[in-house]
């Protein structure tokens, strides 16, 4: 019951979000992704839950692997990049302490 109850808050913390936004575990498995995630990269959350999001998605690891590594060992992250045919900034938050989990928000420039 009270893994049901996180799930559900973490389901509303991410709704609140204004740009599409995905939490990640300590090794880049998908946990959870907002809907506007879902909506924006045409991503279906329940094929996505428990699975690596950036090979998942066909994201290139090159670019988004070592700002993710650096965030999950708890240094957050920032950087321009292409995504989805139009430029983000993605940004790596983390949560906890290390290995810690990542929230990763993409807003477009």
């Amino acid at each position: 019951a009270k893994i049901a109850a996180l799930a559900l808050q973490r389901d509303a913390l991410l709704a609140l979000l204004p740009h599409p936004a995905a939490l990640l575990d300590a090794e880049g498995r998908t946990l959870q992704l907002s809907g506007s995630f879902a909506t924006v990269f045409g991503a279906d959350p329940a094929k996505l839950v428990d699975r690596p999001l950036l090979p998942a998605l066909g994201w290139e690891r090159g670019a988004l692997g070592p700002p993710l590594g650096r965030a999950i060992a708890g240094q957050g992250q920032e950087l321009e990049l292409e995504l989805g045919g139009c430029r983000q900034r993605a940004r790596f938050h983390c949560i906890g302490t290390a290995p810690s989990l990542v929230l990763l928000t993409l807003e477009p420039l």
